[in-house]
């Protein structure tokens, strides 16, 4: 395990290392030098460090190439020496009693009470993951292995008062594509452990954060609640590239490709994830071996060397090279199943940095009943409705034409 902190070398994650993994040119760690310069760490000496120890990454390119990856990863996973013992406090005192798990629970048992529970807002989601014939379900009242959701964001705008009475506050949105309507989006406004996280987090992951990173606060944090009773998970899948992205770059080694802006995550920023919680879960990468079938992620390709076991009090570092060069997805190992039954979870405060020029900015309830549910205009609304009735001819004509499913 290396240290990390305030005495970090500007060219290099540890300096102790024979190949230390640096992003100098004679370590030859990114797979261009243009990528290279676009994701280049540069130390920002007024930010604050935080002294960590290096748990997992990153791999390096000769490990990498040596198992058939295209790249090496620049991700890490780091734990203070500190342990935040009041932030962790306060955080813990964010979640409601009846939505963790015990150990006399089943996964009926739980999932009844997060269905009855206000927590967790309403997921509407494919039913059965095909969603056939159109349905979507509330996820908080099934056993899927989904993580259960709740996201919260910085304001956007000073805070307002609607003529029907209602305050409001302008949040931006990071999307689940997954869902059954745009208007189901509920965003409440940081409450301040969640700001002194992300704070914390950025002083924990400075000497590896990308300059884009540095150059402003994260403005979002979605917490992902994952339960052993469930067989909780996420699967293999990129954040804010697609396979073709990295069909493109191996075809033209075009490294402009970092800064494009596809989703709502401002392009070539970090992912910072803070775990809470008595059950580890495996953070996996997969590739295509030697670029091949790149466009095919359910052919990607796992090895030991890029497994990060993410558990109590750990932050990982994700690097935006490495949602390009690999696919991620977490899971419970079975021996965690096996020693916690029921009574496991995982809570992932995913920490992230949102555009404003592509991510949605919509007013949303500030408190009361509705406290986090989208506040719709009135032209948002008749969008939804022409969406609606766009999807269910779409619906109606795959029937027509497929009359057998």
């Amino acid at each position: 395990m290396a240290m990390i902190g305030s005495d970090y070398c500007s060219q290099c994650v540890d300096p102790e290392d024979e190949l230390c993994g640096c992003d100098c040119r004679g370590c030859g760690y990114w797979p261009s030098d243009e990528v290279q310069t676009a994701a280049l760490p540069t130390p920002n000496l007024a930010l604050p460090s935080v002294e960590a120890v290096r748990l997992w990454g990153p791999v390096q390119q000769t490990e990498a190439r040596r198992v058939g990856a295209l790249a090496a990863a620049s991700s890490v996973l780091l734990k203070p020496v500190q342990s935040p013992k009041k932030l962790i406090d306060e955080l813990r005192a964010l979640i409601p009693p009846e939505v963790l798990p015990r150990t006399s629970d089943t996964a009926a048992s739980l999932c009844a009470r997060l269905a009855a529970s206000s927590f967790f807002p309403s997921s509407w989601v494919l039913w059965k993951g095909h969603g056939k014939g159109g349905r979507y379900v509330d996820l908080n009242k099934t056993t899927y292995a989904q993580p259960r959701r709740l996201q919260w964001g910085v304001p956007t705008e000073p805070l307002r008062v609607d003529a029907d009475g209602v305050s409001c506050a302008k949040l931006l949105v990071y999307p689940h594509y997954y869902t059954r309507s745009p208007l189901d989006a509920e965003v409440q406004v940081m409450p301040a452990a969640v700001k002194q996280l992300t704070a914390f987090a950025v002083q924990l992951a400075g000497p590896v954060l990308t300059p884009v990173s540095r150059s402003a606060e994260p403005n979002s944090c979605e917490l992902c609640m994952y339960f052993t009773a469930f067989h909780s998970s996420m699967g293999r899948h990129r954040d804010n590239f697609v396979s073709k992205d990295l069909v493109e770059y191996v075809r033209d080694k075009d490294a402009s490709i970092l800064t494009r802006q596809r989703n709502s995550q401002r392009a070539n920023t970090n992912v910072l994830i803070w775990t809470l919680g008595n059950a580890e879960m495996v953070m996996q990468l997969s590739f295509p071996v030697a670029g091949l079938e790149a466009h095919d992620r359910s052919k990607y390709t796992t090895d030991p060397i890029f497994s990060a076991r993410c558990g109590e009090g750990t932050l990982f570092a994700f690097s935006p090279t490495d949602d390009l060069f690999f696919c991620h997805e977490v899971s419970f190992e079975q021996a965690t199943l096996d020693a916690l039954g029921a009574a496991g979870y995982r809570c992932a405060f995913v920490i992230r940095w949102l555009s404003g020029d592509v991510a949605q900015s919509r007013w949303f309830h500030l408190s009361g009943p509705n406290q986090g549910k989208l506040k719709p205009s009135i032209k948002e609304q008749r969008e939804d409705v022409d969406r609606r009735r766009k999807v269910r001819k779409q619906r109606e004509e795959h029937r027509r034409r497929n009359p057998w499913g």
